[in-house]
């Protein structure tokens, strides 16, 4: 299980969704970033269901944080 200290961390940010898909307007930007936490908290239940510790794993390199950015950008992108 994750430690409860990682529980609200975002595998991705503003940042990186911007730099995948361009600017997001000013009006969007709360929005967009709330939606990026609740995809890396899908990400990181979906994963912990199937037994599998995201932050042990990112840690070991068997899972990398880049792709971690990636999916959650995607799956907010893909939800527009």
């Amino acid at each position: 299980m994750p430690s409860p200290d990682n529980q609200a961390e975002a595998f991705a940010s503003l940042t990186d969704y911007e730099a995948m898909y361009g600017t997001v307007p000013a009006s969007d930007r709360q929005t967009i970033t709330a939606q990026l936490q609740r995809a890396s908290r899908i990400v990181r239940d979906e994963l912990a269901y199937a037994g599998i510790d995201v932050y042990a794993e990112r840690a070991a390199g068997k899972i990398r944080a880049d792709t971690l950015t990636d999916v959650v950008c995607d799956m907010v992108n893909y939800s527009a």
